[in-house]
């Protein structure tokens, strides 16, 4: 779960879920190449909760990918 690493405060943390990259151009992204909206992936994550509620109860941002990047599973 998490690491006693603390970041910065007010963090920016990239997850990936695997979902591609939108399109290049001005156009939604849609159809199935464009897999499923990844917006909720995160949210879902226990140690992404963690995160928050540590930052939202403590004003500390905290490293809960440790190393590694941070990932997502999808949820659909």
């Amino acid at each position: 779960m998490a690491s006693d690493a603390s970041v910065p405060p007010g963090p920016a943390t990239v997850r990936d879920s695997g979902t591609p990259a939108p399109p290049a151009t001005d156009t939604p992204p849609a159809g199935p190449a464009y897999g499923h909206d990844s917006h909720e992936d995160p949210r879902d994550s226990p140690a992404a909760r963690q995160q928050k509620a540590t930052f939202l109860t403590t004003g500390r941002g905290i490293n809960v990918c440790g190393t590694t990047p941070c990932s997502a599973t999808p949820t659909s």
